[in-house]
C-alpha cells in the first residue's frame, strides 16, 4: 500500500502551479485530501470543495477536519455498506458540513460493469437527500453516460493524457479524446432527458399527415348508406378520426361522394330511414 500511495499521491509543491492554471482557465479544482496536513494545504489555496476517497470513509480525524472547513464534501462509498455511509454523514453535518455529495462507487480497477449497480444512485438522492453522482472505474464510457439518466449530477473518471506512458491508473483511464467524447455524449442524453412531455413535440408536427383519417374508398351516391366497402381508414390525417369510423357505418350520406374525398361529419343525412 505504501508503495502505491508513494507513487499515486500528487506532490505538495505541485498543488499551487495546478490551481493556478485551474483557475487561469477557469476550471473548478479541489482536491482529495488523505490526512489532516493536507487538509491544511489545500485551505491555503482556497480549495473550494473535498473528495473523500472510498478508502477514508472511515477516517474520522480527516472527515472531522473536512466538514470544518465548511466547503462542500464529495463521498465514494466505494468501501462502504449503509451503516458506514450513515456513520460518516453523520460525523460530516456535526461538524458543519451541510453540502454532500455521494457517488456510488465500486472501488476495483478496472472495475466489473456487472457489479456498477447504478440504479443506487438514483436511492442515494432519495435515502441520504443528497447530491448523486458516480465514481466511475469502469473501462469505456457507458456507466457515466447511464448514470446520467439515472439521475446522477456528478461523474469522477481518470483521465490518461498520454495513452503511450504508463501510470498507476492508466489501464483504467480514458484517453483524451474518448474523455472528451464522453463529455459529448453526457451532454447529449442530458438534452434527450429533457422533461416530462405528452404534447407532440415541434419537430413531428410536419409528420402529422402521416396519421390516418377516414376517406372515401369508392363513389357512393346521395342517399346510400356508409359500410366498409366505400370508406376506410386510410393516410393522410386530413379527413375525419378514426374514432368515428364505427359509428358512421350504417349512416346515410346527403351528397355523391368520389373516390378519395375527405369525410366529413356534415356529409350525413339527417333524415331518418
Amino acid at each position: 500500500m505504501w508503495n502505491l500511495y508513494n507513487s499515486a499521491f500528487t506532490p505538495w509543491n505541485w498543488h499551487n502551479k495546478i490551481f493556478q492554471l485551474a483557475r487561469k482557465l477557469k476550471l473548478e479544482v479541489f482536491s482529495s485530501p488523505f490526512d489532516e496536513n493536507a487538509v491544511d494545504l489545500l485551505q491555503t489555496l482556497n480549495c473550494s470543495a473535498y473528495k473523500i476517497a472510498s478508502a477514508e470513509i472511515n477516517h474520522v480525524p480527516l472527515l472531522e477536519k473536512v466538514a470544518k472547513t465548511k466547503k462542500p464534501v464529495i463521498l465514494s462509498i466505494g468501501l462502504a455498506n449503509i451503516t458506514d455511509i450513515k456513520f460518516a454523514l453523520k460525523i460530516l453535518k456535526k461538524n458543519g458540513c451541510s453540502k454532500i455529495a455521494i457517488l456510488q462507487c465500486v472501488s476495483a480497477y478496472p472495475a466489473p460493469i456487472e457489479e456498477q449497480n447504478l440504479r443506487t444512485i438514483k436511492n442515494i438522492r432519495k435515502k441520504f437527500n443528497v447530491v448523486s453522482g458516480l465514481s466511475d472505474h469502469s473501462l469505456g464510457m457507458s456507466s457515466a453516460i447511464a448514470s446520467v439518466v439515472l439521475g446522477g449530477s456528478i461523474i469522477e473518471k481518470h483521465l490518461n493524457l498520454d495513452d503511450k506512458k504508463k501510470t498507476v491508473d492508466s489501464f483504467f483511464s480514458l484517453g483524451v479524446e474518448n474523455f472528451k467524447n464522453m463529455v459529448k455524449e453526457v451532454r447529449r442524453t442530458e438534452l434527450a432527458l429533457g422533461r416530462i412531455n405528452y404534447n407532440i413535440s415541434y419537430s413531428s408536427r410536419k409528420n402529422m399527415n402521416s396519421r390516418r383519417s377516414i376517406y372515401i374508398s369508392n363513389k357512393i351516391n346521395k342517399g346510400d348508406k356508409i359500410s366498409r366497402n366505400n370508406v376506410r381508414v386510410v393516410r393522410p390525417n386530413f379527413g375525419l378520426h378514426p374514432k368515428f369510423y364505427k359509428k358512421i357505418l350504417g349512416k346515410r350520406i346527403n351528397r355523391t361522394l368520389t373516390k378519395g374525398t375527405r369525410f366529413k361529419l356534415n356529409y350525413i343525412s339527417r333524415k331518418r330511414d
